[in-house]
């Protein structure tokens, strides 16, 4: 059958959520010896205890992407070793120094009264910084959290003054509601209710936010939703993505049925559930990737036939502005089910002589649970997630970003 089938839900309460990062590229074969040589006196030090707390201080010329290296490095050969890296354990403070000969890192283990030091001399490695090519590194971002399903969410500041007014507006069926945090709390300030009738086995829905905000779900459609609200059948059933593109939604299904007229080049071909469509890539053509029915992604360049197919995608899938030198770059989730964890991973499309390629680049952003939805978002450099916490039960709203390494 196709589609995917939503799973039960928890009862805990809905709280905010910090930035989670994701770890950076590893470091030069060149320093591998250094940091072996650090862990094994580190290892060495805190036994017979099996956890550590790890902290790390750079007083050296060394750059913010080439400092995360160190870090990861250093714990996967502490893990290696033996040991757990968390929050408590046995405490110890990496100090990352130079002098005239080359790096020098240092260890400290335990507490002032008891504490040792274990000290590394690494050899100067001059092209660290070139070896380090631009990586793409995932950030993400909760911006809600709730005990309920929702479809779609938008987010919002308005700084009147010094104090800046964050809004995260919810987008649930039957009801759009508006929240605003201040200080360090949570008002709901709109609650409005969407007469929908929709009959959808797998619901899916799209928030359109501005002065004319519109959601669609199924084969209807709510306008203005906050003033003169409107609902009803949408006509064609057109959803809207970006750069003017629509797609026809199949309204008692999950799916899209094709574009709408004059949308992009491909006018016709297999169903799909999301799509990335290239923005300012060429002049001539829009390049799009759509996730089929089959499982199977594919992109298009102003033809029927595609150019790329792609076996090993999820179905939500989203286009962000490129980085880090690459042609065109998607955002990816894996191919778990709804009771699964999911991952975002990045993929740079490169085209050559009536060809592309899709080569994931960086480190998957981890979830712990189900990816329900993703869309871009406005800015065309991030986009907009739901997924399903699985450990807590509880559905949350993410704004994945993409930044480079250096």
């Amino acid at each position: 059958m196709l589609g995917r089938t939503v799973r039960g839900q928890a009862q805990v309460k809905s709280l905010p959520q910090s930035d989670q990062r994701v770890n950076s590229p590893a470091l030069p074969a060149a320093w591998n010896d250094g940091v072996k040589a650090l862990a094994e006196k580190i290892a060495g030090a805190v036994r017979p205890s099996r956890t550590i707390s790890l902290e790390i201080k750079n007083i050296s010329s060394l750059g913010a992407s080439e400092v995360e290296a160190v870090r990861v490095a250093l714990e996967k050969e502490l893990t290696a070793r033996g040991l757990r890296v968390g929050s408590s354990g046995a405490g110890v403070e990496v100090t990352l120094s130079e002098n005239v000969e080359g790096d020098v890192w240092v260890a400290k283990i335990g507490k002032n009264d008891t504490s040792r030091i274990e000290i590394v001399q690494v050899n100067k490695a001059n092209d660290l910084s070139s070896s380090l090519k631009p990586t793409p590194l995932l950030q993400r971002r909760i911006v809600w959290r709730q005990e309920t399903q929702f479809l779609d969410f938008s987010t919002r500041t308005f700084s009147p003054g010094l104090l800046d007014i964050n809004y995260t507006t919810v987008f649930e069926f039957g009801r759009v509601r508006t929240f605003e945090f201040r200080g360090n709390g949570f008002s709901e300030t709109e609650n409005v209710s969407l007469p929908l009738a929709s009959d959808v086995r797998d619901l899916r829905g799209l928030l359109v936010p501005g002065d004319d905000a519109r959601a669609y779900v199924g084969k209807e459609a709510c306008l203005k939703l906050f003033k003169d609200q409107y609902c009803g059948e949408s006509l064609h059933q057109d959803w809207p993505f970006s750069s003017d593109t629509y797609a026809r939604f199949v309204g008692n299904r999950n799916y899209f049925a094709g574009f709408a007229k004059d949308s992009v080049e491909r006018l016709e071909g297999q169903p799909f559930y999301t799509v990335a469509i290239g923005i300012n890539i060429f002049d001539h053509t829009t390049p799009i990737v759509t996730t089929e029915l089959d499982g199977i992604a594919r992109l298009y360049n102003g033809t029927q036939a595609p150019k790329a197919a792609f076996g090993d995608w999820g179905d939500d899938i989203a286009s962000i502005k490129p980085s880090c030198g690459a042609d065109w770059q998607i955002l990816v989730t894996g191919r778990g089910d709804w009771t699964e964890s999911d991952r975002i991973r990045v993929y740079a499309i490169s085209f050559g002589n009536n060809s592309a390629t899709a080569k994931p680049e960086g480190q998957p952003l981890e979830f712990q649970g189900p990816i329900l939805a993703m869309w871009q978002a406005d800015d065309e450099k991030s986009a907009r997630v739901i997924s399903k916490n699985l450990q807590t039960g509880m559905y949350e709203a993410s704004v994945v970003t993409v930044t480079c390494s250096q």
